[in-house]
């Protein structure tokens, strides 16, 4: 597999190797990190699923392991004259987002373009670009609409460092007021900071301002059994099966309810799990 390094630290000695380094701790998703042992010595811990512990020595001979996107490790020993650098590493398609400090985008908008020509999209909810910024390099018109400033801001910053192009803008996704039409509209792991009670109105506006053979992409959480409210940092859910009665009339090219995982972790560092209501449809 081929790798890009996006960032590289500057170079630590045994005082200056930063504290949560010798900590428990991993990579983030599609994150790569490789440490370089330049002087001395020092001890690699790299932890398995199951919690066991792989013990590496290593020097400028024999270099700590590649570490793998969110797997734990630490560094456990350093000598006192140890010289090291870390650099970040990551595939080529997902330099763009690492080098910007942006999430992955999700899984189900890069399977949306594998079978959608560009076109004018909409991301209801953009966050700070993530999904806006993978359709506007494949060439999509994206308009990116959040109602947090900061987030815009964030967008305008990472337009004016790549040059892409993504219309962006402040708007609260609750009034569902939308007017101009669009032939995709994505929305997703967004609803579940919306109000409750204005989800069909949401719902309904998405679809009435989807021009037709257009496509709605929506992932949500839904009422999950023994789920932890005290760890989930929001509380709308949608009803099992509701996000597929709101698409009885369209062409539903996918629709699931499987577990999947928030970015936020429990007390424990692992992703909080819930179940995911999961829908790509084609209006006729």
């Amino acid at each position: 597999m081929e790798l890009v390094s996006y960032k590289t630290m500057p170079e630590w000695t045994r005082t200056s190797i930063p504290l949560m380094l010798l900590d428990r701790h991993n990579t983030k998703e599609g994150t790569y990190a490789q440490m370089k042992v330049l002087q001395g010595t020092m001890t690699f811990v790299v932890f398995n699923d199951d919690g066991s512990e792989i013990s590496v020595d290593c020097d400028s001979v024999h270099q700590p392991p590649l570490i793998q996107p969110q797997q734990w490790h630490k560094i456990d020993k350093a000598s006192d004259d140890v010289r090291c650098q870390l650099s970040f590493l990551c595939v080529p398609e997902d330099k763009l987002f690492k080098e910007n400090d942006l999430s992955l985008p999700h899984s189900e908008v890069r399977y949306m373009s594998t079978f959608t020509q560009p076109c004018k999209v909409l991301d209801l909810g953009a966050g700070r670009g993530r999904n806006s910024f993978y359709l506007a390099s494949q060439g999509y018109d994206v308009t990116a609409l959040d109602i947090n400033a900061s987030h815009i801001d964030a967008i305008e910053t990472v337009k004016a460092k790549t040059g892409l192009v993504v219309k962006s803008g402040l708007y609260d996704i609750n009034e569902a007021s939308l007017t101009e039409k669009y032939d995709i509209i994505i929305s997703t792991v967004v609803l579940m900071f919306c109000q409750r009670e204005r989800i069909e109105a949401i719902i309904r506006n998405m679809q009435e301002c989807t021009n037709n053979n257009g496509i709605n992409v929506i992932v949500c959480p839904v009422e999950t059994p023994n789920s932890d409210p005290s760890e989930i940092p929001f509380k709308t859910f949608l009803r099992q099966g509701e996000l597929a009665d709101y698409y009885k009339d369209w062409e539903v090219i996918k629709y699931n309810e499987n577990p999947g995982h928030l970015h936020k972790t429990d007390a424990n560092g692992d992703r909080v799990g819930l179940n995911f209501a999961t829908l790509i449809a084609r209006k006729k």
